[in-house]
């Protein structure tokens, strides 16, 4: 809603703003969340909860969030600013919407009281659960609960006609027969998903609480790629596996899918923002914009970079190795001209454009720069691919993490096809 620029003229800043967000978070997020989480609470812990305690969390939740949230809509068209502490008493219906929020907040938090207590009591003498105490009809309720480390004991059929394996096996009357524990093979334990989590998120802690930019928030952004790199070259089995898919596309081709549909929302969000912006005449560009030819050559970098990491990625399918790992370092070197050509543009162009001043400019800084960090991102992909080829990693038949960052790059570069168009050209 607040992305809607009309809306966010007259909500800026406001209450409004308040209510509309942490209504959202809570019916939108923390209510699937705890959805979720009584659902797959006896299968994550092998215990049953106390369902009269679960049934009054809900409620004191839904009766909370809405007596504390929906006051504050009204609060933003009576005219109240967020971030503000205090507010004269006789300001009409302010203090008693307030109030009205404050009861809510508290009918939240005696919710809060009762989950807690819920999952506590649940986890200390809470009845065994059994395998499936819901009759689910999804896989994980074949698992015992909570599941063993290998998952499932017997073997699964090859044939999922529908969303409900469980259900249509029964109905067919098809018999799982016992696994060979032979042929079971787990992932090797790894220290460095734990500890990229863990440096990102101190990463992200700099970031907040320091001024920007800081020692910190690089020093544990070089721990963050470092773990990245460790977490890419190592095995992820010590036997080969084979991975089956039931859309004949790999697990890395959908994911990466699946995510640059988010990405093309995110860049549509943007734009279609500006274009608002430039259309209405308030986003004017400034008589001194950056360089044509520079994005000319820019664009040059980049689509060529498209047609190297394609060729690389047909070589390594040809068992042409030596060309394949040349292809992805000269696309890697092609990314690296890029940013280094960027990054001068953009030192150039602040220097005489404040992006405090002028509309056009702020755009042009958060749509650009936003580009200019999925190419930051695209390229460290490029070069875990490279040096997991370098390893032996990248073979005829394992190359996820090559077709992955490939596709994330394609959609990298036609994202800069359509920001030359609308920051350099129009």
């Amino acid at each position: 809603m607040l992305s809607m620029t009309p809306l966010d003229y007259q909500f800026h800043d406001s209450y409004f703003v308040v209510a509309h967000f942490h209504n959202v978070l809570m019916a939108g997020s923390a209510f699937g969340a705890f959805a979720g989480l009584y659902y797959w609470w006896p299968k994550m812990t092998g215990r049953m909860y106390d369902e009269r305690l679960g049934k009054l969390h809900f409620w004191l939740f839904l009766v909370g969030y809405l007596v504390t949230f929906l006051p504050q809509y009204a609060l933003g068209y009576l005219g109240m600013p967020r971030r503000y502490y205090t507010y004269n008493a006789d300001i009409a219906g302010w203090p008693e919407l307030n109030f009205i929020s404050t009861v809510g907040a508290f009918i939240l938090g005696l919710g809060g009281i009762v989950w807690v207590y819920n999952m506590l009591k649940s986890l200390r003498s809470g009845p065994k659960a059994p395998e499936n105490p819901w009759g689910g009809y999804t896989l994980e309720w074949l698992t015992a609960s909570p599941p063993k480390a290998h998952n499932f004991d017997v073997k699964l059929p090859t044939e999922f006609p529908s969303e409900r394996p469980l259900y249509d096996w029964a109905k067919k009357g098809v018999k799982l027969e016992p696994e060979d524990p032979s042929h079971i093979h787990l992932p090797n334990s790894s220290f460095w998903p734990f500890y990229a989590a863990a440096t990102l998120f101190a990463f992200f802690v700099a970031v907040a609480a320091l001024p920007v930019p800081n020692v910190w928030m690089w020093v544990f952004l070089a721990l963050f790629a470092y773990g990245l790199i460790r977490w890419a070259l190592e095995d992820e089995y010590s036997h080969p596996v084979e991975h089956h898919t039931l859309t004949g596309k790999s697990n890395a081709w959908m994911g990466m899918a699946w995510f640059m549909v988010s990405e093309v929302g995110l860049f549509a969000i943007l734009i279609a923002g500006y274009l608002y912006l430039r259309l209405s005449g308030a986003a004017v560009p400034p008589e001194e914009r950056p360089a044509l030819w520079l994005a000319l050559l820019n664009t040059f970098f980049l689509v060529s970079s498209s047609f190297t990491v394609h060729f690389a990625h047909h070589d390594l399918r040809r068992g042409r190795f030596n060309p394949f790992r040349f292809g992805l370092l000269f696309t890697i070197l092609l990314g690296v001209l890029f940013f280094l050509f960027q990054a001068w543009e953009f030192y150039q162009f602040h220097s005489h454009s404040s992006w405090q001043e002028n509309l056009w400019t702020a755009a042009f800084f958060t749509i650009v720069g936003l580009h200019g960090l999925h190419v930051v991102i695209g390229g460290f992909g490029l070069i875990l691919a490279y040096l997991q080829a370098l390893r032996g990693k990248i073979t005829l038949h394992n190359h996820g993490t090559l077709e992955a960052a490939s596709m994330y790059w394609h959609l990298v570069d036609a994202v800069w096809l359509v920001i030359v168009v609308l920051f350099y050209i129009w």
